[in-house]
């Protein structure tokens, strides 16, 4: 398979619709099941996490400790990353 930045973009649209809120990046749904090779995993991180953060998401690596609805989390190793989208707040004064 080509990895394209088309790929890329439907591939996180589609875990956007899954969930708004919150992005995993699953080791098995890129290495098993998409059959992506390492070098075409390196590209897909590398992109993705620019485009999540392009659209107001706060990423999470391995190790790594996020919150969400106010529980800890930890980002585990069968994870390749973690993508939180940071809310806006606005004061008016």
């Amino acid at each position: 398979m080509k990895l394209t930045l088309e790929y890329i973009t439907n591939y996180i649209d589609n875990k956007i619709l899954e969930n708004e809120e919150i992005i995993k990046i699953k080791f098995y749904e890129l290495v098993v099941k998409e059959k992506l090779s390492k070098t075409q995993v390196t590209d897909f991180l590398k992109y993705s996490v620019i485009r999540l953060k392009n659209i107001g998401y706060k990423i999470y690596d391995q190790g790594e400790i996020y919150t969400y609805n106010g529980n800890e989390y930890k980002v585990e190793t069968d994870l390749f990353y973690v993508a939180i989208k940071e809310k806006m707040v606005i004061t008016i004064k």
